[in-house]
């Protein structure tokens, strides 16, 4: 249960970065994202396909180190950083 409610918040906190960055429902880019957490790097992997489609994005790409462009977001009070391609 506590999964699926981090689940729920990273969908949330994407949901909210489509938004600010004027995305339309119709739109799907690919996600990059970096995070020293493990266990969001961990929930990103389990969950990808789930977190994905209810994101609307056409991938979901993990790397070790941030981009200069990518930006910070907080999830459950850890921080990953995202950048839209």
């Amino acid at each position: 249960l506590k999964e699926e409610g981090e689940v729920r918040e990273i969908v949330r906190t994407f949901q909210d970065f489509r938004k600010q960055k004027g995305l339309q429902p119709k739109d799907r880019p690919e996600i990059t994202i970096a995070s020293d957490s493990s266990s969001l790097r961990n929930l990103l992997t389990v969950h990808e396909i789930q977190i994905s489609r209810s994101s609307n994005f056409a991938t979901i790409k993990l790397q070790e180190t941030k981009t200069s462009l990518a930006q910070e977001l907080k999830v459950g009070g850890e921080t990953l950083f995202a950048e839209l391609k």
